[in-house]
């Protein structure tokens, strides 16, 4: 989309791993020099671990750019959880036919096709914090493959943290036990997120086709954390912004604008946020009405006259109240009362 206008050559921020922009940070440097050496010393075990888009699997094919092409290797991107399908997967890696063959059948013509070169197999596992303990374990039986006091296969396991929890477990000990090698990448800092994006951008072709502020620089590092696949994220959605804006200035505020129109889903990701939001549109201020200067021949109105507040007088005091007269003593009520008493009766002759 942006590519012509920007003058690219080729897509900077893509998110294939790309050894042609490999961009080696500290750690990144170190892991690969380290990988390399142990490799060529015929180190049997080596665990690389890192975060998630950290460029692990970028280091590893740049560290088989460094052994060169005759080396035997077997690269499994998407390692199988199923024992059986682990050994056909690495069988068939070394370039043999797998079909139809069992469990015992597989070791033996892996031994064998490893047997036939002079040079050790080199077997490399990426995302292997995924391979479950069987899994594992059969790749530490393999590593027992040896012949004439030489090792026939070097294994290297590439993997999230969780690929430390993994090895942790007490089944597993036995293997952790031969790690020879083991290095943990970093997320880049601030500076190594800088050179990172100008050098993804040289080697698209048209370093002078576009300037980043340092603000924007700032920006994208505090929202990605230094990882380089969510830099590609956000300085590829970035670049549509400014080319959207027809800008070849990327400012602060487009790699703002560019994160909030990543959606919920790829935000929640992102370990960080911008250092400020999008600038809302101030609103308007209310006008403040001006008062009308009186005329020189005009003159001034008389301030009102104040009026005079009386002070309050003290309340009277209230009337005493005379008790009440006692209520008259009850007298119980005798129906006999109300009539008179009969005459007395005549005398009987």
């Amino acid at each position: 989309m942006y590519h012509n206008f920007f003058g690219f050559q080729r897509p900077p921020f893509e998110l294939v791993p790309d050894p042609d922009f490999l961009f080696l940070g500290e750690s990144h440097d170190a892991a690969l020099a380290n990988v390399a050496m142990g490799l060529e010393a015929g180190k049997g075990f080596v665990v690389i671990t890192g975060p998630v888009g950290a460029g692990k699997t970028t280091i590893l094919r740049a560290m088989l750019r460094r052994l060169g092409r005759d080396q035997n290797v077997c690269f499994l991107t998407q390692p199988e959880a199923d024992v059986r399908d682990l050994l056909r997967a690495v069988l068939e890696g070394f370039g043999k036919d797998a079909d139809g063959l069992e469990l015992v059948a597989l070791r033996r013509a892996l031994k064998d096709t490893l047997a036939e070169t002079d040079k050790p197999g080199i077997l490399i596992v990426d995302e292997a914090h995924l391979l479950a303990e069987e899994s594992m374990e059969q790749l530490r039986l393999l590593s027992n493959l040896e012949e004439d006091s030489r090792k026939l296969l070097q294994i290297v396991l590439s993997g999230q943290r969780e690929l430390k929890e993994l090895l942790a477990r007490p089944r597993l000990r036995p293997l952790a036990q031969r790690i020879e090698l083991f290095y943990e990448i970093h997320a880049l800092n601030a500076e190594e997120t800088a050179a990172y994006i100008d050098r993804r951008i040289r080697i698209a072709g048209n370093p002078d086709g576009l300037k980043f502020e340092p603000g924007s620089l700032d920006a994208i590092h505090a929202v990605t954390a230094g990882i380089p696949r969510l830099i590609n994220i956000l300085a590829d959605r970035t670049l549509i912004t400014a080319y959207v804006a027809d800008s070849r200035t990327i400012t602060e505020g487009m790699v703002v604008e560019a994160y909030e129109d990543l959606g919920e889903v790829t935000q929640s990701v992102m370990p960080g946020e911008p250092r400020r939001g999008r600038r809302a549109r101030p609103e308007p201020k209310p006008k403040r009405r001006r008062k009308r200067k009186p005329a020189a021949d005009q003159p001034r109105p008389e301030p009102a006259a104040t009026v005079a507040t009386p002070a309050p007088t003290a309340a009277a005091e209230p009337a005493p109240v005379e008790p009440a007269a006692p209520a008259e003593k009850y007298e119980p009520y005798d129906p006999a009362s109300a009539y008179p008493p009969p005459p007395p009766l005549p005398p009987r002759e």
